[in-house]
């Protein structure tokens, strides 16, 4: 009998966390989408150097404007960049195809009202951790005017570490760690709901404040064939009590999705995938900007007219299902679990 109370509760389980279409909150129609990517390439940092950060950036920029633009949403952009761009490929829209920025780290901030118009990057003078930190923080806080129905949309291409982001100084001094503790206390000043995608190594650290705190899977240091799970029913039972001591108003805000989990490094292209653009992009983030919709033959964002709810779920799926077999288990994605979905765009 016990046997069988633990299976039904398994189920039910299951059924209210696989279930997500019937649980998001629903988002009214007049929002604004504010939009903040960094991409970093470490150009002057030796033996550091990714090839396609800046392109990943570059893509997920103009997609998510969009996607904002054809659901009839506001939006705002906030641009962290160090200012190379890889070899054979110039970042578009610059001094002509210039870097934006030669040193160091950089930003620059426009809105839907401003697009097409020359915005320069300013450069952040800051040598030492703390400062770093605190100026990114400036930066978001400065710039962003957060209603509660909003979607912040945060991405993030670079270098990571077991301790976070890895932001670099300026003139390439050297760099620093954004700690999950860090970003997310950033984001804590913003009451909207929110999407974080992280495309580094080890970004599975950032997988922590869903109902869910644990995923399904594979860790390099096993075989590469051995799928691993943490406690599967513990995490299942206490999502579905979670769940209804939060009751329908207390839905998570917050959801992230990881290239690879904690203990994983990713890639920075996916030589085996079986798309024609696969080397030029991030493993994780080419899957994430297919289904998003952008147009890697120009380069550029693509408008969505009709079709289904764009979500954070769906996102994921997408991201995972298409990874080859041997890069899914050398960089597997992690989600934040929830008995709720995120509806990113409808149309």
């Amino acid at each position: 009998m016990r046997k069988l109370y633990f299976i039904s509760i398994v189920l039910l389980s299951a059924f209210l966390l696989f279930s997500c279409e019937l649980f998001y909150p629903k988002q009214e129609e007049e929002r604004t989408i504010h939009i903040i990517t960094m991409g970093f390439s470490y150009v002057n940092l030796d033996g550091n150097i990714l090839e396609n950060t800046l392109r990943d950036q570059h893509g997920m920029t103009e997609q998510l404007i969009a996607l904002a633009e054809s659901s009839c949403c506001n939006w705002n952009v906030i641009e962290f960049n160090d200012g190379k761009y890889e070899k054979g490929w110039t970042y578009p829209q610059y001094d002509g195809g210039n870097n934006p920025i030669w040193r160091g780290l950089g930003y620059r901030c426009y809105s839907n009202t401003e697009y097409g118009q020359a915005k320069t990057y300013t450069a952040i003078k800051e040598n030492d951790e703390e400062g770093v930190k605190n100026a990114i923080a400036d930066v978001l806080r400065e710039n962003l005017d957060v209603k509660e129905n909003d979607l912040l949309f945060f991405y993030y291409s670079g270098h990571g570490d077991a301790d976070g982001l890895v932001i670099p100084y300026y003139g390439m001094a050297g760099y620093t760690y954004l700690s999950p503790e860090t970003l997310f206390g950033i984001m804590d000043d913003f009451d909207c709901f929110q999407m974080l995608l992280i495309d580094c190594c080890y970004s599975g650290v950032f997988i922590q404040d869903g109902d869910l705190e644990g995923t399904i899977g594979y860790d390099r240091s096993e075989e590469l064939d051995k799928q691993t799970v943490l406690n599967p029913f513990d995490i299942i039972a206490n999502a579905f009590i979670k769940g209804f001591e939060k009751g329908k108003d207390g839905y998570p805000k917050r959801f992230t999705i990881s290239a690879a989990s904690k203990n994983q490094k990713s890639l920075d292209s996916d030589q085996h995938a079986n798309h024609d653009y696969a080397r030029y992009y991030g493993a994780f983030t080419i899957w994430a900007l297919d289904y998003l919709g952008y147009d890697f033959e120009h380069f550029s964002g693509a408008y969505r007219v009709h079709g289904k709810d764009l979500t954070a779920a769906g996102l994921y799926e997408h991201a995972y299902e298409n990874l080859t077999k041997y890069t899914r288990m050398t960089a597997t994605p992690n989600v934040t679990a929830s008995r709720y979905n995120l509806v990113l765009f409808d149309y």
